[in-house]
């Protein structure tokens, strides 16, 4: 079974390939970087080196694939980000097309084509390392009280595996991966219990935390596009429209990723 993701070394793709290499797939993975050449093929696949924005170079990658798996992030501290991200999507489906690929498995955070939609990833919560260390805190445009679902990226990248060979009749399906649930006091007492170190979640207006986040680098034009999507998705009832058609859960939890990998990179 010949595979190709493209994602490269992120989250969920570089745990993704591995496991499918273990699976036995032929795998073959898209890099914009010639560093990352060496540590694919150590991982046990192929790389092809080339541009999103090369519709030929993607269409032959793809070409004689039995599926293929889309990951397309975005760089919101890059001006532009998601006309170019909009761009980019467009140059995959017409690559897809092109290469007449069957079966494609698309990764996003928003809402045969499976798209896969996680929960937040627990690794998101390493961006909150400078803010403990400096501040003791946590801050966020999510209320502490409200309940929130993370997912543990290996999981993603299981159900990913599992969708990339095995597909099944269904045209489209949209498939919703959580993993725990914690709200912000309930993530305050889990990393007091990795870390030994009091942690308080602080809540940002969506005014603050567009402030913060042009202060931090991001350029102005992306602040409010991301806050949107943000308050839609958890306030306006997108996320319950999608959980409404059923979730996958993952087995990993919050406390041990905190005692484990957070504690690993809170050390360094």
């Amino acid at each position: 079974m010949k595979i190709v993701l493209l994602g490269s070394r992120g989250n969920v793709a570089n745990p993704l390939s591995k496991l499918l290499v273990s699976k036995g797939a032929d795998v073959k993975v898209i890099t914009r970087s010639q560093k990352n050449v060496e540590p694919i093929k150590a991982d046990g696949a192929k790389a092809a080196v080339g541009s999103v924005d090369d519709v030929e170079f993607l269409a032959k990658t793809f070409h004689m694939a039995t599926s293929v798996f889309i990951l397309i992030p975005a760089n919101l501290f890059e001006k532009n980000a998601l006309k170019t991200m909009i761009a980019q999507c467009n140059n995959v489906c017409d690559a897809i097309l092109k290469a007449g690929v069957k079966n494609v498995v698309y990764l996003t955070g928003l809402d045969s084509v499976y798209i896969v939609r996680p929960s937040d990833y627990f690794a998101n919560f390493l961006r909150n390392i400078d803010s403990i260390k400096k501040d003791g805190a946590i801050y966020s445009n999510t209320p502490k009280e409200q309940v929130e679902s993370y997912v543990h990226p290996n999981d993603v990248a299981e159900v990913c595996s599992g969708l990339l060979f095995n597909p099944s009749n269904d045209m489209f399906k949209i498939i919703n991966v959580e993993g725990d649930f914690a709200n912000g006091e309930q993530v305050e007492k889990l990393l007091l219990d990795a870390i030994h170190v009091p942690v308080k979640w602080i809540h940002l207006s969506d005014a603050d935390a567009s402030k913060a986040l042009v202060s931090a680098g991001m350029p102005e034009e992306n602040v409010m596009p991301l806050l949107t999507i943000f308050s839609e998705t958890y306030h306006d009832g997108i996320t319950d429209s999608i959980k409404k058609q059923g979730s996958v859960y993952g087995k990993h939890k919050l406390a041990d990723y905190f005692k484990k990998e957070f504690a690993a990179e809170y050390t360094k």
